[in-house]
């Protein structure tokens, strides 16, 4: 745990400023996700992968249900913003709980899922995760832990929903076109 405050104060400092506090709200922000989304959309679109656009959608959906509805209830860990008054939190501290990140969580499913489908989409996607995963610990609203946590399991559900979306594709859809390139 003092590892993680550590990390926590170390990143924070970033939110002190204004471009540190605005990127790092920018990328919390609801736009990077539809940033993320429509591109791989109209790709997989246009390339007749409809699978890649509904597995891209439900993975979200899924990463978002679990975190707030199973996980964090569970685990019910308050956000260092709530435990110490000290941190930079231009975007305020929020009302949920702390562990895991949803927004970490949120992120990695996405790049793992659209990088099962359109594998070259994670030279953007997996440095966009780690940007708006840190962007938690940044604004003071996440311990490292609680990022990492994220991290894997959306990891973890974006490989489960990737691969099955993938399986499904190939068995009735053939003539989608990869998006290997």
């Amino acid at each position: 745990m003092e590892t993680d405050w550590a990390l926590l104060f170390a990143l924070n400092r970033w939110a002190a400023g204004p471009l540190g506090a605005s990127f790092a709200s920018f990328l919390s922000s609801y736009w990077v996700p539809v940033l993320a989304l429509v591109p791989l959309s109209a790709v997989a679109l246009q390339r007749r992968r409809p699978l890649m656009v509904a597995s891209l959608l439900f993975v979200f959906g899924l990463g978002d249900l679990v975190v707030s509805r199973v996980a964090k209830p569970i685990f019910d860990r308050d956000r260092p913003c709530h435990i110490r008054k000290d941190l930079h939190t231009p975007d305020g501290c929020g009302t949920g709980r702390s562990f895991p990140s949803g927004h970490a969580t949120n992120a990695f499913a996405l790049a793992v899922t659209g990088g099962l489908f359109w594998p070259r989409a994670l030279f953007v996607l997996a440095p966009v995760a780690v940007l708006v995963s840190g962007s938690r610990i940044v604004l003071g609203v996440h311990f490292p832990s609680d990022v990492t946590a994220g991290a894997l399991a959306g990891a973890l559900l974006g490989a489960f929903v990737g691969l099955i979306g993938l399986r499904l594709e190939r068995r009735f859809l053939p003539a989608a076109k990869p998006t290997s390139e």
